[in-house]
């Protein structure tokens, strides 16, 4: 068995995953980490007690959609083949072919039971994972497809008129070489490490540097607090920008306000209200010329 396995970030930085237990996440790791080639084992007890993990959380993982059970005791991770990419010159065939004979595995790469084992297994839930946007959308093969190679067949069989290329100019050219290295590079950062980039670029409060225990953590907590105040996911990245610009000020002496607070308690004490964009401004937070503070008493404590 390798030594070696990956994680995608589409799978374990997903809702579904996220509101695991803790417990069930780390044995998620767990278990993939000791999973044959083709992400099948047969050692789940022995995974529990090592990391300290409870029956309840491989119920869990499979209830959730995150892996299934089969009468043998062996366990398959649903998401192996999207989490790794192992050449097939390499791959070590699992010794468990009469598991894998009641698999299927769809084009986004997502092990399922076959149609007829499904009806004996009421407890698979396979498409949970799915419903949380944690896996790319399957082709379609339909008359969409058909519809798609009409287009282009036409296209090539289309005669266009060549457009004069016309010389660039020096900002033109610096302009498009910009576009195209960003276009290339990795797709967006999601929302949780937005706003990690934020604390740990000013030196704010977020798990000591560590992004996944940030998102397992912090951020977590505090998403469970925005959405009891229906909080658009711009405006609390926003309000953590503002925030910090109000930290940098209080750095140089320059304001009144002296509370520091990670993320979860920024959310969970609602001080997130006052740095929302439309009540932010950044002169209220300026101390006055003649040093005198007039800002409430609770601000000024040291949280």
């Amino acid at each position: 068995m390798a030594e070696r396995r990956m994680f995608s970030k589409s799978i374990t930085e997903s809702d579904a995953f996220l509101d695991l237990p803790f417990s069930a996440q780390a044995l998620y790791f767990h278990m993939a980490m000791n999973a044959d080639d083709e992400g099948f084992i047969n050692s789940s007890r022995r995974i529990c007690g090592m990391c300290g993990a409870q029956e309840n959380d491989l119920k869990m993982l499979v209830a959730k959609g995150f892996m299934i059970h089969f009468d043998s005791g062996i366990y398959v991770i649903k998401h192996w083949k999207i989490n790794n990419k192992i050449r097939g010159d390499r791959v070590k065939d699992t010794n468990y072919p009469e598991e894998k004979a009641q698999l299927v595995e769809k084009s986004t790469g997502v092990y399922s039971l076959k149609d007829g084992e499904k009806t004996k297994k009421s407890g698979d839930t396979e498409t949970f994972a799915e419903h949380y946007d944690c896996l790319p959308p399957e082709e379609d093969d339909g008359e969409d497809k058909k519809k798609v190679e009409e287009v282009v067949k036409e296209s090539l069989t289309t005669e266009t008129p060549k457009e004069e290329k016309k010389e660039e100019t020096p900002e033109q050219s610096e302009a498009r070489e910009k576009f195209e290295y960003e276009t290339q590079s990795e797709p967006r950062k999601n929302y949780a490490e937005q706003i990690f980039d934020v604390l740990f670029s000013h030196n704010l409060p977020c798990c000591k540097g560590n992004l996944i225990t940030f998102t397992m953590r912090d951020f977590r907590l505090a998403n469970g607090e925005l959405q009891k105040l229906h909080l658009h996911s711009d405006d609390v990245i926003q309000a953590v920008k503002n925030y910090a610009e109000v930290m940098e000020l209080k750095r140089q002496g320059k304001t009144w306000w002296n509370s520091e607070q990670d993320f979860y308690h920024f959310c969970e004490k609602k001080t997130i209200l006052r740095f929302l964009p439309e009540n932010y401004k950044v002169e209220n937070f300026l101390k006055q010329k003649d040093g005198a503070e007039d800002s409430p008493v609770e601000d000024k404590i040291q949280l």
